[in-house]
């Protein structure tokens, strides 16, 4: 599990070693000159706050590299599993096994049973569920589940499935009787997991959801503003009309498309061009050349 969860660092050791060195030397200098223009600059308020964002920027760019790299050798592994179905169906029965396992273990295996089924697709419904039972605020390690459930969700999986596992999440995290950190965590949880599977979102529950955007602590409120300018996107058919906001000429001609329903074309992008060609040509069409053509041979 570690060999498709964890990171290229044990295969590669000195040569990955190094690589971390030259980049924590680039950062540094980075770091550095930001420090020197800030030094030799004359002392502000807007300059300081300027100071502290440069180096919470190059904080974050580095997360977010380390991130991608990890994420980009691990994908590489599970891409080339021969039966992903398979290989995820026993995962998840030595999950339902009574066999008592650390809770360490049990969480690698809920980790790599979900990132096999979201990269290939997978139709195992049962893990789902299996999930309901750990998607507590008191839970330990409940914001990796809720990313785990997240990255288990797919466009594929039936609406009913995916909206049983959203409500459970509502009803546990985005409460009043929650702190305001449970109820953003919820919030952002059902946000990932609607933006990987929008067909299961309810008229309901994003207008209740929505009613957050005006909560008293900021990132309960940011996080319901983030939802609603999903689903201005998505589906605004579902949002409340003072939510979805102004629609442009591009909105009003997109339909969403159900689940299981086909995307069918009614015309082809681009063809009005054929009809400015024809009228420059005079009418003249590639069949009439043709003809032309093979009646002077005969």
């Amino acid at each position: 599990m570690k060999f498709f969860l964890g990171s290229k660092k044990d295969e590669d050791g000195e040569s990955d070693a190094s690589d971390d060195e030259s980049e924590s030397e680039e950062e540094r200098k980075t770091i550095k000159e930001v420090m020197t223009a800030f030094r030799h600059a004359k002392k502000t308020r807007k300059r300081a706050k300027d100071l502290e964002r440069s180096k919470k920027a190059i904080n974050k760019k580095k997360k977010a590299k380390k991130e991608g790299r990890s994420k980009e050798c691990n994908l590489l592994a599970i891409q080339l599993l021969y039966d992903p179905q398979e290989f995820a169906d026993k995962l998840f029965r030595m999950l339902e096994s009574k066999k008592i396992d650390k809770y360490e273990v049990r969480l690698f295996r809920i980790a790599l049973c979900a990132r096999v089924i979201g990269v290939h697709r997978l139709h195992t419904l049962s893990f789902y569920s299996y999930l309901h039972r750990y998607l507590q605020p008191k839970q330990r390690d409940v914001t990796r589940i809720l990313l785990y459930a997240a990255q288990a969700c797919h466009e594929m999986v039936p609406p009913d499935t995916v909206e049983q596992l959203v409500r459970t999440i509502a009803n546990n995290f985005v409460t009043d009787r929650n702190s305001p950190e449970a109820i953003t965590v919820g919030i952002n949880a059902i946000r990932e997991i609607l933006a990987n599977c929008p067909f299961a979102a309810t008229e309901e529950l994003l207008r209740d959801l929505a009613e957050y955007k005006t909560y008293k602590n900021k990132n309960v409120s940011m996080a319901a503003r983030a939802l609603i300018t999903l689903f201005r996107a998505v589906n605004p058919r579902l949002l409340a009309r003072k939510d979805r906001g102004r629609p442009t000429d591009g909105e009003e001609e997109k339909e969403f498309v159900a689940f299981a329903k086909p995307a069918v074309a009614e015309f082809v992008l681009g063809a009005e061009i054929l009809e400015e060609h024809r009228e420059e040509t005079g009418g003249m069409e590639v069949d009439d050349v043709e003809d032309s053509d093979d009646s002077i041979d005969i």
